[in-house]
């Protein structure tokens, strides 16, 4: 499977009907099993297999949390929290974190934690 289709891999812009797409039918694949999601996050971050770009792998990410999956509404808290591919907002990525919490995403729980504790502080 090609992780990253050359049309893609040039885009700038808000992730494409085609990439969202893509996201909706491996929905059920990826709940039950992150990992090709991590991947792709992963290697786009690190510029892995395709240049490094956060803000391509912040639309990655988005497109999937906005399909509810929890794996990427825990990444996409992250990427609020870090700024990366995004300018950080702490409280976009709590209303993440708590996503991927109500679904009983044990990660996110604990990063919630951390995140109310230092909004707090």
């Amino acid at each position: 499977m090609n992780l990253f289709p050359s049309a893609l891999q040039r885009r700038r812009e808000p992730p494409s009907a085609a990439l969202i797409r893509i996201f909706q039918s491996e929905t059920a694949e990826i709940r039950e099993d992150p990992e090709p999601f991590q991947l792709r996050l992963t290697l786009l971050l690190k510029g892995q297999g395709a240049p490094q770009d956060a803000e391509e792998a912040f639309g990655w990410c988005r497109a999937a949390a906005e399909q509810a999956l929890s794996e990427a509404q825990l990444q996409l808290g992250d990427l609020y929290r870090a700024g990366l591919g995004t300018p950080e907002d702490l409280l976009t990525a709590r209303t993440w974190y708590e996503k991927a919490a109500a679904q009983r995403k044990p990660e996110a729980a604990a990063r919630l934690h951390t995140l109310r504790d230092s909004l707090a502080g």
